[in-house]
């Protein structure tokens, strides 16, 4: 394609003076100077008549289903499960259950107790044990 003529057709009326536009930031400086050394036309033409534009623009909506996949430490699940033998752990749990956060420092997050934003591990003796 170099050193032959080719045509840009779009539906972007304002991408007609291309070549006069001041160029305000480094990617565009950086995609114009790539432009220069080709030659080309830019053709604009009316997005309803511009069959080749892009296919994602011209989609019809659908109804689409999103899903967003987490995969979850198998030591956090110990964790949870040692706060059964822990007494301190069961206490902070049914206090965190009222309000999510303390004067202490202690949160509960998606089930898991963290102190200052860290996960807390307490007299946890299942839970040590798996870690170490």
């Amino acid at each position: 394609m170099h050193g032959k003529e080719f045509i840009l057709r779009t539906d972007h009326r304002s991408l007609l003076p291309l070549t006069e536009q001041t160029m305000t930031s480094r990617l565009q400086q950086k995609a114009l100077l790539k432009l220069m050394d080709l030659q080309y036309k830019i053709q604009y033409k009316k997005g309803i008549t511009n069959t080749a534009a892009d296919a994602l623009s011209r989609m019809p909506e659908q109804d689409v289903i999103l899903s967003i996949s987490m995969s979850t430490p198998a030591w956090l699940e110990t964790l949870q499960q040692g706060y059964e033998d822990d007494t301190e752990a069961k206490q902070l749990l049914t206090e965190l259950a009222l309000s999510s956060q303390n004067d202490k420092g202690y949160t509960l997050v998606d089930g898991i107790i963290k102190y200052k934003g860290r996960v807390w591990v307490g007299n946890n003796t299942l839970a040590q044990q798996y870690i170490l």
